[in-house]
This record gives structure tokens, C-alpha cells and sequence, in this order.
């Protein structure tokens, strides 16, 4: 069995790592952004359905994204409390 420092360390490893995953969420979400106004701006005035759907569909993965980020910090939060507790 780890003991209670190896069990920290791992812990804390796992945040950072998570925090680095975090930010290429963040990173991905403002690159969508860059997408998507670039795709608003040469259909501006179309009414197309299929351009309403793929603007519809990357909204839902930049909401997607929001959800996973804040799920992966939630999950940090967890652990932090766990390791605090020994």
C-alpha cells in the first residue's frame, strides 16, 4: 500500500496534470470561437439550414467543452479535499 506522501504527491500530480487538460480545453474552446465567427462571417445573410446546423452543433461542443472543464476542476476540488483529509 502507498503511503500517506506517496498518495499527496500522486494527488497533486494528478491536479496538475488535470489543470494542464483544462487548459487545452480552454484553448480548443478559443480556437472554436475563431471558427465559428470566421464561418458567420463568409455565410453572413444565408439562411441555409445546413449553416445553421453546423453553427448550432459547435455551439453545443463549446458548451460541451464549458461542462467538461468545469467537471475536471469540480474534480480537482475532490481530491484536494480528500488528500487534506490524512
Amino acid at each position: 500500500m502507498a503511503s500517506i506522501q506517496e498518495i499527496k504527491a500522486g494527488i497533486n500530480q494528478f491536479g496538475r496534470s488535470t489543470q494542464d487538460q483544462i487548459a487545452q480545453m480552454r484553448a480548443v474552446h478559443d480556437s472554436i470561437n475563431q471558427s465559428l465567427a470566421m464561418l458567420r462571417a463568409v455565410t453572413s445573410g444565408t439562411t441555409h439550414p445546413s449553416v445553421a446546423e453546423a453553427i448550432a452543433r459547435m455551439e453545443q461542443v463549446k458548451k460541451n467543452l464549458n461542462e467538461a472543464s468545469q467537471l475536471a476542476g469540480a474534480s480537482i476540488e475532490a481530491t484536494k479535499r480528500y488528500s487534506a483529509s490524512f
